[in-house]
């Protein structure tokens, strides 16, 4: 049952899946490759660097976007695909940038972002639980407190009875002077 609850908690907002290390691994090497034909020249060339960079940066997006399955608040995603966004046009456009590996560097980012999303998603989670679990706990002990008033209850109800039963019983209780006195 907690696990359901708990799946059901992080669909909405988390997956519970750490950032796939193979998948920003394929990711750097791209944005490597790409950085290498910066340096090589190819890149480096004002208007073909422009489309180089725009189409590697669309090509490492459309993989985060597919296969990141590390997800986290819409609002953290959104942060991700703002920073490459950013790095991607200051290096598209910024002439004489081209040199640094700053496409690399980026994916290593966005990894570490991803990462640190998900531990704090996965904190909240824990902390949810466990907030779940003293409710149950505090519940639980409600239900037996109520429980053993109610066998208290009836415990003193059936002592009721039986003593009436008793005085009912007894020729001494029947006359009213002496219940009275008693």
């Amino acid at each position: 049952i907690v696990r359901q609850m708990r799946s059901q908690a992080s669909r909405a907002q988390f997956s519970g899946i750490q950032p796939s290390k193979v998948l920003y691994f394929g990711l750097a090497a791209i944005a490597l490759l790409k950085d290498l034909l910066d340096f090589a020249g190819i890149g480096s060339l004002p208007g073909i660097g422009t489309v180089v960079t725009l189409c590697f940066s669309f090509l490492i997006w459309i993989l985060m976007t597919v296969f990141d399955r590390s997800g986290g608040k819409s609002n953290k995603v959104m942060s991700r695909n703002l920073v490459l966004l950013f790095a991607s046009l200051v290096e598209a456009i910024g002439f004489g940038l081209n040199f640094l590996p700053i496409e690399t560097l980026t994916v290593i980012v966005l990894y570490t972002m991803a990462r640190k999303a998900a531990k704090k998603e996965e904190q909240r989670l824990q902390k949810e639980e466990q907030a779940r679990s003293l409710f149950n706990q505090r519940e639980t002990y409600r239900m037996q407190v109520e429980v053993a008033r109610r066998m208290q209850l009836e415990r003193e109800e059936v002592e009721n009875v039986e003593s009436q039963n008793v005085a009912d019983n007894d020729p001494m209780y029947k006359d009213k002077k002496v219940r009275l006195v008693a």
